[in-house]
């Protein structure tokens, strides 16, 4: 996982929230890029807690 990993991967998830869940469902390899960088533990223990904002 790179630095560029985690930037797409937010990235990413402000596009869903723009566009919708289903905003990628024709780009599997990027949703596959954010979900492995949402898998990693120290990842998904952070996406628990932190705080919820409008950005």
């Amino acid at each position: 996982t790179t630095w560029a990993d985690f930037v797409f991967a937010v990235a990413l998830e402000n596009f869903e929230q723009l566009f919708g869940a289903n905003a990628l469902d024709s780009y599997p390899a990027l949703r596959g890029l954010k979900q492995r960088v949402h898998e990693i533990p120290a990842i998904v223990d952070w996406l628990a807690k932190r705080p919820q904002t409008d950005f």
